[in-house]
């Protein structure tokens, strides 16, 4: 029986795969989707021009995280006075 090891060397662990396997897919897979993707790539700027336009700013916005990556939340710490404010009018 194969050993399993997880990342972090231990066994047991939640992301464990057998030693000696280098992808999920497989080389036959990943041969299948590279035929795929060189097909598409065929046509691929003739079928972005005939989207319509907001389909064209879909496909923009989705593929930009793919480019530039996403900012990370950060935290504010502070008092927010979002009471109601006073403004005044000098005579």
């Amino acid at each position: 029986m194969a050993k399993f090891t997880s990342e972090t060397g231990k066994e047991g662990g939640t992301k464990s795969s057998r030693k000696g396997i280098k992808d999920r897919f497989g080389k036959e897979s990943m041969e299948r989707v590279n035929k795929v993707l060189n097909q598409l790539e065929k046509t691929l700027e003739a079928d972005i021009e005939a989207l319509p336009g907001r389909m064209k700013i879909r496909l923009w916005t989705d593929l930009q995280e793919y480019i530039n990556p996403k900012l990370q939340r950060t935290e504010i710490k502070g008092k927010i006075n979002t009471g109601p404010k006073r403004i005044g009018f000098e005579k």
